[in-house]
């Protein structure tokens, strides 16, 4: 599975995650995913500085998993 992920601040402060499936493969077989995005959605406690800053701290990562 090959998977590229976006989120709003650092892991543990981000309120919005945004994974998009880029390639998925079971037995050497490729899937066809219907919906490749997963957006995971929570309460921002952040104060206002942390929110005005977080762009500095946005994470995009590739990620390649095998199961």
């Amino acid at each position: 599975m090959d998977y590229t992920y976006t989120a709003n601040d650092r892991l543990h402060d981000a309120s919005e995650i945004d994974m998009e499936i880029n390639h998925l493969k079971a037995d050497d077989v490729d899937v066809e995913v219907e919906g490749d995005n997963i957006v995971l959605l929570g309460n921002d406690e952040r104060g206002f500085f942390k929110k005005l800053t977080s762009r500095r701290r946005k994470i995009v990562e590739n990620v390649h998993k095998e199961l």
